[in-house]
């Protein structure tokens, strides 16, 4: 039984043309048929068809919250309408599954009801993380990489935490992967590289099949 999921993909400081499209390749293998969309076009697609799944691997949000950002903002920064909030109401009410990649914690942080679906919320001026360095993964099957690790984030009170990790300047484990009803959310992925990391892929078919499997055992 072939799936289909919709990857919302782009933003700033992050491949995200390249993880999207390694990300989907690998999720083809499990029977999810995929299309890679920008936020905004994504939104509107999402509107009018159906998704069994949609992934956020994107960086969309105000650019408000620094000053860094200020010269970006006129051409990346992303306020979510009315009608996307409405369109993902839709989704997740209808029963569509949510898996939130890496920066996905950080989009649309002008809508609060974002980070309810996805269990986690990226906290400025709390959460944080190093420069991609070596990271250890606490998991099924444990593992090394070289990623950005998302630290003290918040995790919703139902949130359950599958896999932690650390790294030499934090030793205390971070969740970076999560369920949340209908949604998953996996920290890692930072680039090109992380993403065709093993241990992530197999974190990767984690996330999805966690997801895939009431909707097919309800078939």
């Amino acid at each position: 039984m072939t799936l289909t999921n919709l990857v919302l993909s782009g933003g700033i400081f992050h491949p995200f043309d390249e993880t999207s499209a390694r990300i989907a390749a690998h999720l083809e293998t499990l029977g999810l048929k995929s299309e890679i969309l920008p936020v905004r076009e994504g939104l509107a697609r999402l509107k009018t068809a159906r998704f069994d799944l949609l992934i956020v691997n994107a960086l969309a949000f105000t650019m408000t919250q620094h000053e860094k950002y200020a010269s970006l903002r006129a051409s990346h920064a992303h306020a979510i309408t009315e009608v996307e909030k409405t369109t993902i109401h839709a989704h997740m009410a209808t029963g569509g599954m949510l898996l939130g990649l890496h920066t996905a914690a950080i989009c649309f942080d002008d809508w609060p009801e974002w980070n309810d679906y996805l269990g986690v919320t990226w906290r400025w001026g709390t959460s944080h993380h190093p420069p991609p360095c070596p990271v250890h993964v606490t998991a099924d099957t444990p593992f090394d990489t070289v990623d950005e690790l998302y630290c003290d984030m918040t995790l919703a009170p139902s949130a359950e935490v599958l896999a932690t990790a650390t790294c030499d300047t934090i030793p205390t484990p971070q969740p970076v992967l999560v369920r949340h009803g209908n949604a998953t959310y996996l920290a890692l992925g930072h680039d090109g590289p992380a993403c065709n990391n093993p241990g992530y892929l197999r974190l990767l078919t984690q996330a999805a099949q966690s997801l895939m499997s009431p909707r097919e055992s309800c078939a």
